[in-house]
Order: C-alpha cells, then sequence, then structure tokens
C-alpha cells in the first residue's frame, strides 16, 4: 500500500527543479504547522504499527525536536542529499523543515501555495517522509 501511494504521490507532484537560492548546507528553518503535522502523526493511535513494521524504534511527539543548531548542520546536509535523492524532487516553492525523534528523521514538505486567492491545484500534496538513523527513506505519509 505504501509504494501505491508514493507512486501516486510522485506522478501528481510537479517535478520543478529546486531553487539554486535554497541553502542546503543549513538547516531549514522550523515551520509551525508542520511541526503540528508531524506530532499530529507521532500521536496517531495506529502509528506505533508502523513504527514497528518499519523499523523505526521508539519515536514520539514527546521527544520530537527540530533540527536547527549547529550542531546538527551535518545531519540536515545528509537530509537534504537524502530528500534531494527521492524519486519525487523539490519544488522550488517547496516548504520543508527537518525533525528528529529518536534515530527517526521526519521531513514535512509542503507544495507552494497559489498566489492567487480561489486558485486551486490540483496534484499537490502536503507530505511528511520518514527516514532513518541512516538517512534511508523508509515511508512517505500524506499530511
Amino acid at each position: 500500500m505504501t509504494s501505491l501511494v508514493t507512486a501516486i504521490l510522485a506522478l501528481a507532484l510537479h517535478p520543478d527543479p529546486l531553487a539554486a537560492s535554497r541553502d542546503q548546507s543549513a538547516c531549514p528553518a522550523p515551520e509551525v504547522r508542520a511541526e503540528r503535522r508531524v506530532k499530529n502523526l507521532l500521536s496517531l493511535p495506529r502509528f506505533p504499527e508502523a513504527t514497528a513494521r518499519f523499523g523505526l524504534g521508539t519515536v514520539s511527539a514527546a521527544e520530537m525536536r527540530p533540527l536547527t543548531s549547529e550542531k546538527d548542520l551535518a545531519t540536515c546536509r545528509a537530509l537534504w542529499s537524502a530528500v534531494q535523492s527521492q524519486p519525487r524532487p523539490l519544488s522550488a516553492g517547496d516548504q520543508v523543515s527537518f525533525y528528529r525523534s529518536g534515530d527517526t528523521f521526519f521531513v514535512p514538505i509542503t507544495p507552494r501555495r497559489p498566489a492567487k486567492p480561489g486558485t486551486v491545484r490540483i496534484g499537490e500534496y502536503s507530505m511528511i517522509e520518514v527516514y532513518d538513523r541512516e538517512y534511508r527513506f523508509v515511508a512517505r505519509f500524506g499530511a
């Protein structure tokens, strides 16, 4: 089922190249709504089943923290590389932030919103990508 969702999302998202102005040598700024989405995902009653299925170990909303400090730079660089290696490339306006709980990394990705109010873009979904301690892609959840 996860591979089907991943395939649908990969086809639905537009493959704009990532803007050169995005600084991939630094940690992205945390985003309040994205952090709330990750905490909601981790708090779902059935999420422990997913952590067991994917071998994520212990993760919890209470222990989740944004990756933003100087000591997180190497981790952020590795996550940028991991995110860019996915078949669904980031678009120039996507909002991205990095969070950690235990040895698991959560990357909420929010596509850019239309500039014109009332405009709807079909096929663009906010998602949360999950990576293990070695920065390998584990799963993608709609969020």
